[in-house]
């Protein structure tokens, strides 16, 4: 370094003061011209590093937005997994109630079955014995006529031959009493008819209106 110094001030020495300025001017050009292409250098380097650090900033932007967004997923993951869990477990206790719900009305729903098919049986029970006495009873009543109607009809027969027998002054006498006791007879005929058909009636009518009621 020492040298060169030396050499150049030996060799300006040498030189004219027009050759020294031109020498002067032109290490002057040159050291302008290697500051400028140092500079562009640096500004080129300057250039190309912030253009990599710009690159790389969105590719560490990208890779954090991507890495968030992964995070989020998962954590959104997690969330929905735990709702869908919680909801499974509500909708598993909501469906226990309601079956433990139904299985408990089908055991009422048997029991008022049972209960009303009995009730249902004990009632028939006793509307066919209500039937079957009044029955018994109309038959008693039928029968009970029948036979005072043909101990009444033996019993005119008898006395209408016995008066028959009589002397002839008391055919007409005898032909009135039997006249009498024929519309006797026949009056009480037809009252113990009209008295059975009327018990008949109303036997009907109260059967009916005990089936409607059983019915409704």
């Amino acid at each position: 370094m020492g040298g060169k110094k030396k050499s150049l001030a030996s060799r300006l020495a040498k030189m004219s003061d027009e050759e020294r300025a031109r020498y002067l001017q032109m290490k002057a050009d040159q050291e302008e011209e290697a500051r400028r292409r140092k500079e562009q250098l640096v500004q080129a380097f300057m250039k190309n590093k912030i253009k990599r650090e710009d690159v790389f900033a969105r590719l560490n932007k990208a890779k954090i937005n991507q890495q968030w967004h992964q995070f989020m997923r998962i954590r959104k993951c997690r969330e929905m997994k735990e709702n869908c869990e919680h909801t499974k477990k509500w909708i598993e206790r909501v469906v226990t109630l309601k079956n433990r719900t139904i299985d408990n009305l089908m055991k009422e729903l048997d029991e008022a079955e049972f209960q009303y098919s009995t009730n249902l049986q004990a009632h028939l029970q006793h509307v066919d014995n209500f039937v079957d006495f009044h029955r018994k009873y109309f038959e008693q009543i039928h029968n009970e006529y029948e036979d005072d109607l043909d101990f009444r009809l033996d019993e005119a027969i008898l006395e209408t031959g016995v008066f028959k027998g009589r002397s002839k002054d008391d055919i007409e006498h005898l032909k009135a009493l039997e006249y009498g006791q024929e519309v006797v007879g026949r009056g009480f005929v037809k009252g113990s008819y009209n008295y059975y058909l009327k018990s008949k009636e109303e036997f009907i009518k109260e059967v009916r209106v005990r089936t409607d009621s059983f019915i409704v």
